[in-house]
This record gives C-alpha cells, structure tokens and sequence, in this order.
C-alpha cells in the first residue's frame, strides 16, 4: 500500500496481491500499458480474492494487447481524477477477451475513448464515451462488482450493453 511512481509497462507484468478479505491501496500518477515490438502482453494482474483500490491521479492508456484483469474473483477499484481513459485493442487479439476485467472505473472527468473492439467487463462512470470507427463495443455489468454502471455514449454506431445505464447529470 501506499504511493508509487507511474506504471508503464512495455511487454511485462504486473501482479499485485489482494489477500481474502483484504484490501490493497495503491496511488499512481497515471498508468501506461504498451505491448513489446513482438507482441508480448502487458498486464496488471491482481491474484487473490480481496479487492485492489487504484487511484490514478491522471491519464490511462491501454494500447494494443495490454490488459487489467483480476485472476480469480479479485475485484480492482480505479479512481481516475484525470481526463483521458484510452483503449485500444489490436484486432489481432481475441476479441472475447476483455481488456479491462472486472474493474470498476470511476472516471467521471475523463473522456473514454475505446477502439478495435475494445472490451470492458465490469461497471463504469465516465465524463463521456468516443467509440471510435463505428467499432463495436462490449461492456459487461457484474453486479457482484457494483450495482451502478455509467456511459454516456453520443455517436456510437453500435453498442451492445448488459445492465442498467445511469449517466451523471451536469
């Protein structure tokens, strides 16, 4: 627990670990996910059952075959005080693979920006949503990760949504 330097991965892992009923608290000033020149994932891996809390005080990228997942029924929290949430998924990839795996994304100043069939499975309040090339986007509800998810999403040519849509009003 506690405050770290930026997280950027080129082609390497991360794994933090969130003992059962714990919870791990980490501060970054923002995270940037890049895969290697020959396609080696990036990944933030939670292991355990507890629950991960990650405030980002600015931007996150997740470019080309990088993922934030949780593996087992770990849930990750991230607080994004910044403006910018970007993600974008080779098309190489699977596309049933979600990038962003049972997170919980509270980003309510941020623009989400999501290409190349970009995948997010958990909840998400955001400032607005670019979908950017008409791609289309899954994003999953699991209410054992919130109750509330949140888009707003103007322009979209295609969406495909499992839960309930809330946006904030301003």
């Amino acid at each position: 627990d506690g405050q770290y330097p930026a997280i950027v991965l080129k082609g390497q892992n991360l794994e933090i670990e969130a003992p059962s009923g714990g919870i791990r608290t980490v501060r970054v000033p923002s995270i940037e996910l890049q895969n290697s020149g020959n396609r080696v994932p990036s990944k933030i891996v939670v292991k355990g059952t507890g629950r991960l809390i990650l405030y980002v005080d600015g931007n996150i990228s997740l470019e080309n075959h990088t993922y934030i997942t949780a593996e087992t029924s770990a849930v990750i929290e991230i607080y994004c005080a910044g403006t910018s949430v970007s993600i974008d998924k080779d098309t190489g990839n699977d596309a049933a693979d979600p990038m962003l795996n049972r997170v919980l994304l509270f980003a309510p100043n941020a623009k989400l920006t999501m290409k190349n069939n970009a995948n997010v499975r958990g909840s998400l309040v955001v400032k607005s949503v670019d979908m950017g090339n008409g791609n289309k986007i899954d994003i999953e509800y699991e209410p054992d990760i919130n109750p509330l998810a949140g888009l707003s999403a103007s322009g979209a040519k295609s969406f495909s949504f499992g839960g309930s849509i809330w946006a904030p009003t301003r």
